[in-house]
């Protein structure tokens, strides 16, 4: 019998749908246990049952069964709030010391602090570090001194090129940035590869970045391929929390939130296919941003439900970031190619930078990529939209507004900053992660309230469907972009045994699985509608969990362990599977193990309206940071940067 179609289904419908997501099943698998299913996983005798038997634990079959009757569609942009010509507005501090963007700019304007002792910092603490946190995967000091210095030269001569110069970053190893060598996270891509060989080549959103004045670290750790969310490479080394080493920092953009959890760069880019910025960044203490599928740009090599965003220790950088991330021409799949931008495609003789002069070769590199790349024709969208339907690129007029105090929790609280906001919950699914971490994030929904918010009970039916239907599609497409290297029998052997294992199943995977899964999508994007209908923003924790310990073996084998991976991605896949925009932002720690975690709340918005995302998210950060809350600061970090340096110190 068919379903009824979601868009027939009645507010009292929807609204009595019950609770039906389930948890993962799956054994737990490290050390020599993880090799064995490996090796049962791949076998040829045994590799179908043992898949058919994860598949049908998990609702796969029960998943296929459905007939689904909604029609294709294309969903049309919705209008995106304010005026297209916004300002940047002033947004709260870092809580934590931290410096944030405009920390790193006041300092360099006024001469307390030079970019380039930003960056002996910076390389200090990683030679004395990088062993035991494994942060960065690619890192070349000898080029971060010298786009250090070019910048300084840039202020020395009173013509920084934006907020944004000598500000260091780094880029995770899923995206391209010259002149550094992506991997993936494998052990040897990176080298078959080489390094990036143009800038014409890296990223538009690292060129746009590189085209302001910002300061590449590097590149940093991720899981293999981005498969699972724990972040662990046991090939290429552990990459562990900074709130405490024992513990996971969440995946796969792991070395990107601990980057910027402990200081070492003021944000950094990340990938989210299924929660990849936001799981870190709840694991880790910092803000994450997944924009809207299509604002981006992204590799038509990847993942349709893969964007960019942003990693930043404050909600006001990460909407710095954004804006200048999301440059024109960036959108979608983006056009630029060595071809379309004359004189910095092939030929055009950047190296690595090892002086000033050729630093700034690079940023004016960059800058002509970008202008190449607003120029090109407008490509089409993930979500089908084109240049005449996608909305431009809307900020907020102010954070917070004119006029507002927001030196405590009661002068916000008598200024109502988020009347007429409402915010929509699911008590069940907002319920259903462990009791600490459900009461952090209930005190963050409190606080909404007290800043003016109307809290809306609301009702998200057939999640269950839904969670079932991310995982068809994500490991159908992950499996198109690595089949190459995992049928290669010089190459299968080389990758971790959880990706090993992953990809095993998904090459189990029919036409058919990730066509029902698109169904799903199409069929859930009427009751995400229905439910927007009667709120602005929907308001889960960041993960179900806080960060758990790395089990014994992780690093000879890598981890795996299915519930344990479902608690990390319960209120993260959704926003992928529908392209909407979602933000974390840290409101509180939980006590375990001897460690104080992180912990998140997650805002989730209508396509294109990151700015009403960013405005909430600014007012709760400022009201964390005025009642001394938010995360806690991290175990490990780097001395703040913006000091003056001890007698006898570079």
């Amino acid at each position: 019998m068919p379903l009824k179609r979601a868009r027939e289904w009645s507010l009292e419908e929807a609204a009595g749908a019950p609770y039906d997501l389930q948890e993962l099943a799956g054994p737990f698998l490290a050390g020599r246990a993880m090799v064995a299913y490996r090796s049962l996983s791949e076998g040829w005798l045994t590799g179908g049952a043992v898949h058919a038997l994860t598949l049908a634990k998990n609702g796969v079959p029960q998943f296929m069964a459905l007939d689904i009757p909604e029609a294709p569609q294309v969903q049309a942009a919705l209008d995106a709030l304010g005026e297209a010509n916004s300002t940047l507005s002033e947004a709260a501090l870092d809580p934590k010391g931290r410096p944030g963007i405009r920390d790193y700019h006041a300092a360099y304007v006024s001469g307390a602090a030079s970019p380039v002792q930003v960056a002996e910092a910076i390389i200090g603490f990683v030679s004395r570090e990088q062993g035991a946190a494994n942060w960065l995967s690619d890192f070349d000091p000898e080029h971060l001194r010298a786009q250090a210095a070019a910048s300084a030269a840039r202020y020395a001569a009173g013509a920084p090129l934006s907020v944004l110069d000598g500000v260091p970053f780094a880029v995770k190893d899923a995206v391209d940035a010259f002149p550094l060598r992506t991997g993936h996270g494998t052990s040897f891509l990176g080298d078959m590869d080489g390094p990036v060989a143009d800038v014409a080549l890296e990223a538009p959103c690292v060129a746009a970045l590189r085209s302001l004045g910002a300061v590449c670290v590097g590149k940093t750790q991720m899981q293999e391929f981005g498969l699972l969310p724990t972040g662990l490479n046991p090939r290429l080394g552990l990459t562990r929390n900074p709130h405490h080493l024992s513990r996971i920092a969440g995946g796969s953009s792991g070395g990107s939130a601990c980057v910027v959890a402990a200081g070492v760069c003021a944000f950094a880019i990340g990938t989210d296919g299924g929660g990849s910025v936001r799981i870190p960044a709840s694991l880790c203490g910092v803000v994450g941003l997944k924009p809207t599928q299509g604002r981006m740009a992204s590799d038509a090599g990847t993942c349709a439900l893969i964007t960019l965003g942003p990693l930043a220790t404050s909600v006001g950088d990460a909407m710095i970031v954004y804006a200048a991330m999301a440059c024109p021409g960036s959108c979608a799949l983006s056009p630029l190619k060595p071809a379309a931008a004359p004189g910095i495609g092939e030929g055009s003789g950047l190296a690595a930078a090892r002086t000033a002069e050729q630093a700034q070769a690079e940023v004016d590199a960059a800058a002509a990529a970008v202008k190449a790349a607003a120029a090109a024709p407008f490509p089409e969208a993930a979500m089908g939209e084109d240049a005449a339907t996608r909305p431009p690129l809307v900020l907020p007029r102010r954070l917070l507004a004119e006029g507002v105090d927001g030196s405590s929790q009661d002068a916000l609280s008598a200024a109502q900053p988020l009347a007429g906001l409402r915010v929509g919950v699911f008590k069940p699914w907002f319920d259903d992660s462990e009791p600490a971490v459900a009461e952090a994030a209930r005190g963050g929904m409190g606080l909404l309230s007290r800043l003016g918010a109307e809290v809306v009970a609301i009702t998200l039916p057939e999640l269950e469907q839904l969670r079932v239907a991310s995982s068809c599609i994500i490991l159908t497409e992950m499996f198109g972009t690595t089949r190459s290297v995992y049928e290669d029998p010089q190459l299968r052997p080389q990758l971790n045994e959880d990706s090993r294992i992953m990809l095993s199943l998904a090459s189990r995977l029919l036409a058919s699985h990730y066509t029902q899964g698109l169904r799903v999508r199409r069929r859930q994007s009427h009751h995400w509608a229905r439910a927007f209908e009667s709120c602005d923003v929907i308001a889960t924790p960041g993960t179900a969990a806080v960060a758990h310990e790395i089990a014994q073996g992780a690093g000879d084998s890598g981890f795996m362990h299915l519930p344990s991976t479902a608690k990390l991605l319960r209120y993260s896949i959704q926003a992928n599977v529908l392209g909407l925009p979602a933000l974390v932002v840290p409101v509180g720690a939980v006590q375990e193990g001897g460690a104080r975690l992180p912990t998140s709340l997650q805002l989730i918005g209508r396509p294109w309206q990151e700015a009403t995302l960013m405005r909430v998210g600014a007012v709760l950060e400022a009201a964390l940071a005025a009642g001394g809350g938010g995360a806690p600061p991290p175990a490990l970090r780097m001395p703040n940067p913006l000091s003056k340096p001890e007698a006898g110190s570079p």
